[in-house]
Formats: C-alpha cells, structure tokens, sequence
C-alpha cells in the first residue's frame, strides 16, 4: 500500500492539476441547474385551448432546419413552453397553438446551450465526452486520496476551525472541513457523471453482468404509396399502444426504412424524459415495438435514475443541494492554490 506521503502527494498534484477543469465542471453544472430549474424561461408562449396539428407544425419546421437528416422533436414539460424541433446543429422554437416560428438558433447557442456543451463535452461532441469522463475518473480518485487522508477521528473535531493558527493552518481546515461535507454528493455526481460520459461501456458492462443485451430495432416494411403517415396518427398509435404518461421526444427518421421512436415518460419514473420506447411504422404509422423499462436492457435501469441523480431531478431539494455542491470545487481549488503558495514561499504563512 502507498505510504500517507505518497498519498498526500497524488492528492495534491492531482487536484492542483484537475482543478481548473473540476471548477469549470462544477460552475457549469450549478448554472445549468440554476437556469433550468429555477430562471424564469426565456421564451414563454401564452397557452391556448388546442394545439395545432403537429403535422402541420413538423413541414413548417422542415423548411427552416437542414435537409436530408433526422429531425427530432421535444415536447415541453408546461403548457406555456414552445415545442423544440432539432436537425443537426440547428435548433428552431416554434409556438404550438399559432404555429408561429420563435426563433433558430445553433445547439450551442449562448448562454445555456454553450455551457451545456462545455459541461458535457467540452465543446468537441464525442471525444470531448470521452476526455470529460477520464477527467471524472481522475477527480474520483482525487475525493478517495481526500476522505483517506482527511477522515476523522473524532468528528467534533472537525468543525472547529483553527482561526488563530497561521494561514496555512486556517485554509487546511477550511479545506478538510469542505471536502468532507461535500464528499457523498460528491461521489454521486462522480459516479452518474462518469457512466454518462461513458454510457457505451456502461451498457455493455451491465448487460455481460446482467446478461441481457438492448433489444434489436423492429424491421421497418415499407408499403406501397411511399409517402410518410402523418405525424398526429402516428402519435395517437403510440399513447393507444402505452396509455399514460407524457410524451418526451419523438425522434423523425429521414428515409422510411427506420421507424419513428417516441420516447414517454410514465409517472412514476424519474428521469425527466423518460426511457420508454415505442416504435411506430412511418409508412402506415403502425406500432411495431414497445419496449419498456421494466423490459429494458439493464442500462436504461440504470440511466433512469443516473441522469436525474446527476441533474438533480430526482428527488425534491436535490437541485438546490447540487447547485451549491457545483461551487464546492472553485473553492477547493482557491484554498488548494493558497495553500500552494504559502508552502512555496510566495505567500507569507
């Protein structure tokens, strides 16, 4: 086993040179938690009796967005928040009861969408996501070199701050006292985060430990007027097929020969979106597949409850919890640097 010196060393050099990057994580991550769950909404729409026909909202949306790909539409938690169709790096915001266009944007639009992207793949898409999850690998062994070093004895004595001692001193039991408190939360930011970023290798970890693989896509047969159902049929076949619920994303296919996914969340699940999967014919807008969670490979278990463990959703209060935690890490690394430059003599102690 290392020897406390080495220990102290790796934590120390590790965190030195992580910390940039977990305080950008953190900082990021409590933004994105105050912006989603508690700013007021940039764009509100005032809600009307009855939306319009969502056909007639997706051909509006196709002449604004890319061609020739897939075009995915979000549907709105409130009433009083616009549908989101997204075709590549474009997003567009259109009001479902007028059928008025709000506005297109790029995906990485500021503030929140460029912060996203950083949080979550530091603005590089998929390598990116890789880099941010081995950064999560190397900041958990720093929190684990951190609760070996610094667990108490006696934890009455850890709240009590030697104020009158040398600053070196002070900043050292700020620091312990901060990193102990924050620690669990910690860990299962940690935890979800890094089997998000590697979600691949997270499937295929619990489906060999599970033994049980993600269900094959249904086989699409085309019909012979080859021309799409409309979006509304299609819909309407997919709540007739899972009744209840709400209706996260529904992902449009580009070519005919891949089925339309809509993707629903029932009550009683936690992830925000939802993990359910009906598949639906795009020809004749018959239902091909349902797959639920409770019939799901073991990694979509998993993700319905890491991701909203991550962002806070959860459980009640977990957001404002999380949002503090996420500034936790700036301050780590403040009292880190100080302590740095006291032992290297460029502050007086």
């Amino acid at each position: 086993m290392p020897s406390i010196h080495s220990i102290k060393l790796l934590h120390r050099w590790l965190g030195l040179s992580l910390g940039v990057f977990l305080a950008i994580s953190g900082l990021t991550g409590s933004w994105l938690i105050y912006d989603r769950a508690i700013a007021k909404p940039a764009i509100e729409i005032i809600p009307l009796s009855k939306t319009m026909p969502l056909e007639t909202l997706y051909q509006t949306a196709i002449q604004h967005l890319p061609v020739n790909t897939d075009i995915q539409l979000r549907l709105p938690k409130e009433d009083k928040l616009p549908y989101q169709f997204r075709a590549k790096d474009k997003q567009m915001l259109i009001n479902q009861y007028t059928g008025e266009v709000l506005i297109i944007r790029s995906i990485d639009y500021w503030p929140h969408g460029w912060l996203l992207h950083l949080h979550a793949e530091l603005l590089q898409g998929k390598p990116g996501k890789q880099i941010i999850g081995w950064f999560g690998v190397g900041i958990f062994i720093i929190t684990l070199f951190g609760l070996y070093l610094g667990w108490p004895r006696r934890w009455s004595k850890v709240f009590k701050l030697r104020l009158r001692q040398q600053r070196f001193v002070f900043h050292y039991d700020l620091h312990k006292l901060s990193g102990l408190l924050v620690a669990p939360l910690f860990m299962l930011v940690l935890i979800t985060g890094i089997s998000l970023s590697f979600s691949s290798v997270t499937n295929d970890v619990l489906s060999y430990l599970f033994n049980k693989q993600s269900p094959k896509l249904p086989l699409v047969k085309l019909t012979s007027n080859g021309s799409r159902a409309l979006l509304d049929d299609i819909i309407s076949n997919a709540n007739a097929a899972l009744p209840g619920g709400r209706i996260g994303t529904i992902q449009i296919p580009n070519s005919l020969d891949k089925p339309v996914a809509v993707r629903k969340r029932l009550p009683s699940e936690p992830h925000p979106n939802g993990l359910n999967m009906i598949y639906i014919n795009p020809s004749d807008a018959s239902v091909l597949q349902v797959v639920t969670l409770d019939y799901a490979e073991p990694s979509k278990r998993w993700f319905n409850w890491a991701y909203p463990l991550h962002s806070g959703e959860a459980l009640p209060y977990l957001q404002w919890v999380l949002l503090v935690v996420g500034l936790v890490p700036t301050f780590l690394l403040f009292t880190s640097l100080y302590m740095y430059l006291i032992r290297s003599k460029f502050i007086k102690n």
